[in-house]
């Protein structure tokens, strides 16, 4: 026989819920800013900067390659962020996966193509390489979540319709 939990550990554990809730949507908020911050300034260095067009010396490149990679980092976590807080809220949501995996095909493959019909792709080993690399990265953090996300799903659905 089992033993129904008591009030005070049922509203405890609504409560936790309710409070776990509350921060992976302020995490998501957040990541979403993030993202958008460190993909917008991305976007500018890859295709209105110019960086490839002027001589930098060693150190002004080396302040610009850090601050590229701050705003790739910035990409990342952002996508983390969004990624953890979409897990958590909308885990039985059957698109949220699908959705995950086209972003990634989009950051890593279509924005490249996209860059390519309108101008020149970057030149390799080039500022505006690595700021394209950095927009590219944020797929590997898409990618292997949207594809668990699809799966589960899945076969969550298909064990329930043989039920």
């Amino acid at each position: 026989m089992s033993r129904r939990p008591s009030v005070q550990q049922e509203y405890q554990r609504q409560l936790m819920l309710r409070w776990i809730t509350t921060i992976t949507q302020w995490l998501m908020s957040i990541g979403a800013i993030l993202f958008v911050l460190g993909l917008v300034y991305l976007l500018y260095a890859v295709l209105f900067a110019g960086l490839d067009s002027q001589s930098f010396s060693a150190q002004d490149q080396a302040r610009i390659r850090d601050n590229l990679g701050l705003a790739g980092n910035a990409v990342l976590l952002g996508a983390g962020f969004v990624v953890i807080g979409l897990a958590w809220n909308y885990l039985e949501e059957p698109m949220v996966g699908v959705v995950l995996l086209l972003l990634s095909v989009v950051f890593y493959w279509g924005l490249p193509f996209l860059i390519g019909q309108f101008s020149s792709l970057p030149a390799p080993d080039t500022l505006r390489d690595f700021a394209l690399s950095r927009i590219r990265n944020a797929a590997w953090v898409l990618f292997p979540p949207g594809l668990v996300l699809t799966v589960f799903v899945s076969l969550s659905h298909a064990i329930k319709r043989l039920r």
